[in-house]
């Protein structure tokens, strides 16, 4: 962070194949299950601005779109065509359809939302600020909460 670029590196090169300019203050880049798009979180943090998603060709490593979403996003999670994205800033998710470029969906979680994952019809969003785990049905759009302390930041599913 700070510098406002996305790093790739090889394992098999063992260093910096290229450093590309993004928007401000990434925190967190996806490649799309094809392996066409990589999909970049912008934090834009420290800034009176709304984050943002870029979507950048792996062809040609540049961008191509930039969506606006919530304030300070900082994680996401990718699910077919839709990128599912916790503001920081601001307590909400953002939906955003990768394949038409645009935000679908914001929804009010209230708290600090943090970490997220995915799993069936599920979200899991930890809430840095409540110290608890909101699990979200993407059907019927209930929420529950389920405490689990010590501000939850990163999550993955075993």
């Amino acid at each position: 962070m700070g510098n406002d670029t996305l790093t790739l590196i090889s394992g098999e090169k063992k260093g910096c194949i290229k450093n590309i300019k993004v928007g401000p203050y990434p925190t967190k880049a996806l490649f799309t299950k094809d392996g066409e798009y990589i999909v970049v979180c912008e934090s834009n943090l420290g800034s009176d601005q709304k984050g943002s998603i870029s979507i950048l060709s792996t062809k040609n490593l540049r961008v191509l779109y930039r969506i606006s979403v919530g304030n300070s996003p900082v994680d996401m999670v990718i699910d077919d065509n839709i990128c599912y994205v916790s503001n920081f800033g601001d307590g909400t998710l953002s939906f955003v359809d990768i394949n038409y470029y645009e935000e679908t969906n914001r929804i009010k979680i209230g708290g600090m939302p943090r970490g997220i994952v995915k799993e069936g019809n599920e979200l899991y969003v930890g809430d840095n600020y409540n110290n608890v785990l909101i699990k979200i049905d993407l059907e019927s759009g209930n929420k529950k909460n389920i405490p689990i302390g010590g501000e939850p930041t990163g999550m993955i599913l075993i």
